[in-house]
């Protein structure tokens, strides 16, 4: 097409084709935006529900802190909690919310979190303690 179109036109032409890149471009880096938003507001909206799920654990063992698996060099099976906190987060917060598709004009609208109970530990299977006797969840005191 260019060969035979004239300079200025095929300029026009190009500039448009230019902006249009531009603007998708900026829609696309938009929506991506948009989604890391949605899961960091997810990932804090889990955390919030399940801290009450983590301090009845703590209580039920007489524990003091939960580590992540990467800062435990060496450890004893009866101390690891991750079956267990695991199994208590399934049991009150289930599959959580399902995450919002985009709309078509690139909106992510946040999936609703849903209320969880005052204390949400109720309902919640008992927690064993370090010895294997089973206590009932702690109330979170929140």
């Amino acid at each position: 097409k260019r060969p035979t179109m004239d300079p200025e036109a095929f300029r026009a032409e190009a500039d448009a084709f230019d902006q249009r890149v531009v603007g998708i471009r900026e829609a696309q880096e938009e929506k991506s935006r948009a989604l890391a938003r949605q899961l960091e507001d997810e990932r804090t909206a889990f955390v919030e529900a399940a801290l009450p799920l983590l301090d009845s654990v703590l209580q039920a063992r007489g524990a003091a802190v939960i580590l992540d698996r990467r800062v435990i060099i060496r450890g004893l099976a009866q101390v690891d909690v991750t079956e267990e906190l695991g199994a208590r987060v399934d049991a009150v917060l289930g599959e959580g919310p399902v995450m919002a598709s985009p709309s078509p004009d690139g909106d992510v609208a946040p999936s609703d979190p849903g209320d969880v109970p005052a204390d949400a530990t109720e309902g919640a299977p008992p927690v064993p303690s370090a010895t294997g006797e089973t206590a009932p969840p702690a109330a979170s005191g929140n």
